[in-house]
């Protein structure tokens, strides 16, 4: 047997400790360590942006712990959970952060604050969460006049020179200056300012990293052949004219820039130019309206992508002036960020009602009508790194398709002399009868013949107009009123008035969507087990469910003044 001595056996212990500590010194060496943790709140509409950011930041990135969440993703966590994002954090950024989460975000940034040390920056949002806007320990803004406040988080928006409108603030009240630099890298959006934004963030808590200087863009920049364009680089030319699209200034991001890619796409196939004028919301957007007629194209519609009104509280009234001298169609577009293709074909509001007011009913005020929904969410994707859950836009080609018909049918109309115009007037017959032509203390006959009047001096074709309101009514009860008991009157007026062939109707069938063909052809409750099966099939089991009990309710409301003998079954 080897026995060791106590020296050696003292020796041998001191090899092995000085072996598990270059262990550990190495383990440590090895281990991924974080020079510091940033967290960000981000509205979905800019998290894409965000993200790429991040991505595009390079190696630097990797040094720090950066999660990314959305106001969406919060609604799922509890309290605890949100706190517990930034127990650690060194620094909290709130970007473009609205909406519901705004109350719950502000109570516990006061009752669960991130560390003292930590700096929280809410850069574009809700002005309760500005306030609570904290560097150096201090809420800047905490005592900030109201009015100062509005004024101070919309006064660069609006500037042309960002940096040296920032610089001036600051001058005004100094203690503000970091929020203003801060805020200067988002405004000028783009992968590498917004990049910088972060490496500015943590540069306050990291003395190793460098943050680059803002780089300024165009308030309005042209978009064009799938590519931001210098204007000299444009052409503003095309077969029956130029179509403008008004989107946001981050409309060159990823999914973004397809939606409009294509559209444009879908537009030149129809002979129509497209332009893209990607501009922040507010004062930026006025001077992309009115830059329009400087640009010196035959201008025939405009598609606006902003929501709200264009141009802001602010700049309202200019935007609708531009928008009344350029005197063409406007449009609305739509990107449902918020739901699904099937999530949206199947709901009973069609939007989600808290989005409709800013969605369609604001733009409506101003003259952008005629919405169309040209991308919907798609599959939800979690990112690795930052944890940030988003879902990709994806394209409406139907509706994309649709849009662009529209509007190059109000081009045919434009041109079209008035004498081959063909316009409807529709009046009020309920319930059906001759004597029921009317609406509440409003003589009809009348309007209705002084509006033939005008179109006839306008130069449109009305044949031979009766020579009073009286002799009209006359002619609109023999031949211009539904009278479904009588049938043999209907089949006296079916002799008289405008008929559409079986051949004319059936080749309109065939131009409309699958989904109506389907109701026309088969009846209400076929559709109804094409968008069920296409609910089941997308895990949309409730939503489905719902529209069952929607659609037969309105069979039930159908039927139920019918004298069948199977209106029971």
């Amino acid at each position: 047997m080897n026995r060791r001595t106590p020296l050696a056996e003292a020796s041998l212990r001191a090899r092995a400790t000085i072996a598990l500590g270059c262990l550990a010194v190495s383990s440590l060496l090895a281990a991924p360590s974080h020079a510091a943790r940033l967290v960000a709140v981000v509205s979905e509409r800019s998290a894409p942006q965000l993200l790429a950011a991040v991505s595009g930041w390079g190696p630097e990135a990797e040094r720090h712990e950066i999660l990314l969440r959305t106001p969406e993703q919060l609604a799922s966590l509890s309290d605890a959970e949100v706190a517990a994002l930034w127990h650690r954090a060194d620094c909290v950024l709130l970007l473009a952060v609205f909406g519901p989460e705004v109350d719950r975000l502000a109570r516990l940034l006061d009752t669960s604050p991130p560390p003292a040390a930590a700096s929280v920056l809410s850069l574009h949002g809700d002005l309760r969460l500005t306030r609570r806007t904290r560097l150096d320990g201090v809420r800047i803004f905490a005592n900030a006049d109201p009015e100062m406040l509005t004024r101070w988080t919309t006064a660069l928006g609006v500037a042309e020179d960002v940096a040296a409108r920032a610089a001036e603030l600051a001058r005004e009240y100094p203690p503000a200056a970091p929020w203003l630099t801060a805020r200067t890298y988002w405004l000028a959006r783009g992968t590498r300012n917004v990049a910088g934004l972060l490496a500015w963030s943590l540069a306050r808590h990291d003395p190793q990293v460098v943050a680059p200087p803002v780089r300024p863009r165009p308030a309005l920049r042209f978009w064009q052949g799938g590519r931001v364009r210098e204007r000299s680089e444009l052409s503003l030319t095309a077969p029956r004219g130029l179509v403008a699209v008004l989107d946001y200034d981050a409309g060159d991001g990823a999914g973004d820039a397809a939606v409009l890619t294509e559209l444009c796409g879908a537009l030149e196939q129809r002979q129509l130019g497209c332009l893209g004028l990607l501009a922040r919301w507010g004062e930026p957007s006025v001077a992309a309206l009115q830059a329009l007629p400087q640009l010196g194209a035959k201008w025939q519609a405009l598609v606006v992508m902003q929501d709200f009104v264009v141009g802001g509280g602010s700049g309202r009234d200019e935007a609708t002036r531009a928008l009344r001298a350029l005197d063409v169609p406007v449009f609305k577009a739509l990107r449902l960020r918020d739901q699904s293709r099937t999530q949206w074909r199947l709901s009973g509001s069609g939007l989600n009602p808290d989005s409709v007011h800013y969605r369609v009913a604001m733009p409506e005020i101003q003259g952008v009508g005629q919405p169309h929904v040209l991308a919907t969410a798609g599959e939800v994707r979690d990112d690795p790194r930052t944890g940030l859950r988003m879902r990709p836009l994806q394209s409406e080609a139907s509706e994309i398709g649709a849009l662009a018909q529209r509007i190059a049918r109000f081009v045919a109309l434009r041109e079209k002399p008035p004498a081959q115009k063909r316009v409807a007037l529709v009046y009020y017959n309920h319930p059906p009868g001759r004597h029921n032509i009317g609406a509440d203390n409003l003589d009809v006959p009348e309007s209705l013949l002084e509006l033939l009047r005008t179109l006839r001096d306008a130069g449109y074709d009305t044949g031979e107009l009766p020579p009073d309101s009286t002799s009209l009514l006359r002619r609109l009860q023999l031949h211009g009123v539904n009278v479904p008991e009588d049938r043999t009157a209907l089949a006296r007026m079916a002799e008289s008035g405008i008929r559409v062939s079986g051949a004319d109707y059936r080749a309109w069938l065939a131009r409309q969507p699958a989904r109506i063909q389907r109701r026309l052809s088969r009846g209400p409750l076929a559709d109804l087990e094409h968008q069920v099966r296409q609910g089941l099939a997308e895990a949309e089991s409730s939503r489905a469910r719902g529209l069952v009990q929607r659609t037969l309710g309105d069979v039930r409301h159908l039927i139920e003044g019918s004298d069948h003998a199977a209106r029971a079954r």
